[in-house]
């Protein structure tokens, strides 16, 4: 393969002197075409054709909208997604496939189109927030790429990485930016394309300070830019000096934290987020007490487009001017999704038989998401053995079948005892999800966990964090034992508005200082996380959010004393725990302990059993 700018009488004498063979294409490495260029659609027509093919071998037409839906993410979406990971594939190639998806999902073919009943950014959108969980590829695609940028901005050092930056990087470290040139690689301009998107929203775990900018950066726990709340500070706390307020110079250099995830760490889930605007978005209960309901994904999907007041009723067509709105039964009142599912005499025959009569008042009444939340929240059934929510949906999708069938099946014959088939099914399912669940039962092995001695000559520290779930409050605490059990000296701390891992992490720091402090040469660490103990390990990468107090924590296991971490399991570290949520309420920042508080003494007597 030769560049665009080699003549062609030196290609013709390099092909002759070398017998080797010219081509104009790398083929695929892997999987995935070998670029020498940027991407173009049709070096990525092959998805394309290969969806297409598996769509054939599918009959779309037997398959129910929630299993189409199934099909679409397992498969159809699957495919594109591992050549995503390593290139920037051409957005026209990544909608034609959109394209193929959506016509999939609502039900295509050859005899004519179909009805999309909701549109294509709410069905991509959380299933908690509305939608589907189906993902838009073009996002996905930068989400994936992202990765490699946010690998380079903290400092990668594999061989990609080193190539990459020898290549274009230009001092991308020390200045933080990236520039690109014209001849630059297609993966190297995505990057820089993606770079200040990505800075922009990074935030940061202090250390020396030298990197952050007070006002423009992300660096308190309520992920905010000072410059965004500068306006509520009341006057009379104005007028800062800053430079009373300079940072230790060995707390390390600033860590740059992924933002949205727990431990700081990259996630292509969180940069799809932050890329589409979901994370701006609220999560309504509604939805998730339909995706958990204890019924079939196809009554599930049913429900989902009823909150949407999605179904295609005659009130609904009217709208395209394809028939008129009338019930087919009633004829004089419109048939909206209220209608057939509670308002039509064909469904109240059906309720007035599954409620209670104490609730049929407030039942028949309401507007329609008025009445979702009323069947979501209350039981009013007149079995109490069976979940109302489910014989709820059980009925209103019965309900629109059977209206369906009445209207384009001639012969079709009505539901003898309606009430008692749906009841049945309900039921059927209940007791077969039971059944399955006790097929094999799992094995538990009781044991009696409790504090554990450490060995002779040996001094135990249990450190513990909190984190209260409400508020965010935090707080560490830790206790120091001798190999009798006898106390020696514990603490409490205040840490404000932090995560759990980080009470965790700033619990084991204190303990550890007490300790030195003390002069203690054999300390036992007990720690109820297994993610703490693999972080203190020099090869641990454990939380970016941690790494500036990791640092210390590894510079007290280096001095000259012997210490072993060991995971315990919760119920042999309450001690620490007292300790730690006694931290998240008290308004000292530190608490020593040099005799037990009143709190510990029956945990403490348990320990000792």
């Amino acid at each position: 393969m030769y560049s665009r700018n080699v003549p062609h009488e030196v290609r013709h004498r390099l092909n002759t002197v070398s017998s080797f063979v010219e081509t104009s294409s790398l083929g695929k490495y892997l999987g995935v075409p070998a670029l020498d260029k940027a991407p173009k659609r049709g070096d990525f027509n092959y998805l394309i054709e290969k969806i297409k093919s598996r769509l054939s071998g599918w009959k779309a037409k037997q398959l129910s909208l929630a299993g189409r839906i199934t099909l679409s993410k397992s498969v159809i979406q699957a495919i594109p997604v591992y050549p995503m990971m390593s290139t920037s594939i051409p957005k026209s190639c990544l909608h034609e496939i959109e394209k193929i998806q959506r016509t999939f999902i609502w039900g295509h073919s050859e005899e004519g189109r179909k009805a999309h009943m909701i549109g294509w950014n709410q069905v991509t959108l959380p299933k908690e927030m509305g939608g589907l969980g189906i993902r838009k590829l073009a996002p996905m695609n930068d989400a994936f790429l992202m990765k490699f940028g946010w690998s380079l901005r903290m400092g990668e050092r594999s061989l990609w990485a080193q190539v990459l930056r020898g290549k274009y990087g230009r001092n991308i470290i020390e200045h933080g930016e990236v520039m690109i040139c014209a001849t630059d690689s297609s993966l190297w301009k995505t990057i820089g394309r993606l770079w200040p998107f990505m800075t922009g929203i990074q935030c940061w775990d202090i250390g020396n300070g030298t990197q952050i900018s007070f006002w423009e950066d992300i660096w308190i726990d309520k992920k905010l830019r000072l410059r965004e709340v500068v306006e509520t500070i009341p006057d009379d706390k104005r007028n800062w000096r800053l430079c009373d307020a300079v940072t230790e110079d060995d707390n390390g250099p600033d860590t740059p934290l992924w933002p949205g995830e727990r431990m700081g760490n990259f996630s292509v889930a969180t940069a799809y987020q932050y890329l589409t605007g979901v994370h701006l978005r609220e999560y309504e209960k509604k939805w998730f007490k339909i995706w958990r309901l204890e019924t079939t994904e196809r009554i599930r999907v049913f429900m989902w487009q009823v909150l949407h007041d999605r179904i295609l009723t005659n009130w609904r067509t009217a709208k395209w001017n394809l028939t008129d709105p009338y019930c087919s039964y009633c004829e004089h009142m419109e048939e909206t999704t209220l209608h057939v599912l509670r308002d039509c005499p064909l469904a109240v025959e059906v309720w007035q038989h599954l409620l209670e009569e104490e609730h049929r008042g407030r039942f028949f009444i309401g507007q329609l998401h008025q009445w979702i939340d009323l069947n979501l929240s209350t039981s009013i059934g007149i079995r109490r053995d069976l979940d109302w929510d489910a014989v709820w949906v059980t009925t209103c999708f019965w309900l629109w079948k059977w209206r369906n069938k009445r209207v384009h099946e001639p012969n079709h014959t009505s539901q003898w005892k309606p009430w008692s088939f749906i009841l049945n099914l309900v039921n059927e399912y209940k007791y077969t999800k039971q059944a399955r669940e006790t097929e094999k039962p799992c094995q538990k092995e009781l044991k009696d966990i409790k504090w554990i001695y450490p060995a002779k000559g040996w001094v135990c520290l249990n450190t513990d964090g909190a984190a209260k779930s409400d508020t965010g409050i935090a707080g560490c605490g830790g206790i120091l034992r001798n190999d009798n059990g006898i106390w020696i000296c514990g603490f409490s701390k205040f840490l404000g508005n932090t995560s759990a891992y980080m009470a965790e992490v700033w619990g084991l720091y204190e303990g550890l200082s007490m300790a030195r402090n003390l002069g203690i040469e054999r300390l036992e660490v007990q720690v109820d996380s297994e993610v703490l103990v693999m972080a203190t390990k020099k090869d641990g990468t454990g939380c970016t959010m941690s790494w500036n107090i990791m640092r210390r924590i590894r510079a007290l296991l280096d001095l000259n004393w012997e210490v072993r971490i060991k995971h315990i399991f919760c119920e042999g570290n309450r001690c620490a725990d007292v300790l730690a949520n006694m931290g998240c309420n008290q308004d000292a920042v530190w608490m020593p302990y040099q005799e037990s508080p009143a709190e510990l003494l029956q945990v403490l007597s348990d320990d000792f059993r």
